[in-house]
């Protein structure tokens, strides 16, 4: 699913009120080309590239997305 839709999708199911050490906000995988889809979030998205955890070649090209919310 597009992030933007994502967003949209599960942003009333996020509290305002955080317990982590992270703000309360959306973590999800996602593959490909993702440069359109964070664009409009690119000044708050927190961008991982799963492949410097995991040598496999199914994680080349995957990404971990922090967007808090």
């Amino acid at each position: 699913m597009p992030l933007p839709d994502l967003v949209r999708l599960v942003k009333k199911n996020i509290t305002k009120t955080g317990r982590n050490s992270l703000p309360n906000g959306l973590l999800c995988l996602k593959g490909g080309n993702i440069n359109e889809e964070i664009k409009p979030f690119k000044h708050i998205t927190d961008v991982t590239e799963i492949n410097q955890m995991f040598n496999e070649e199914w994680f080349k090209q995957k990404y971990l997305i922090y967007l808090p919310l």
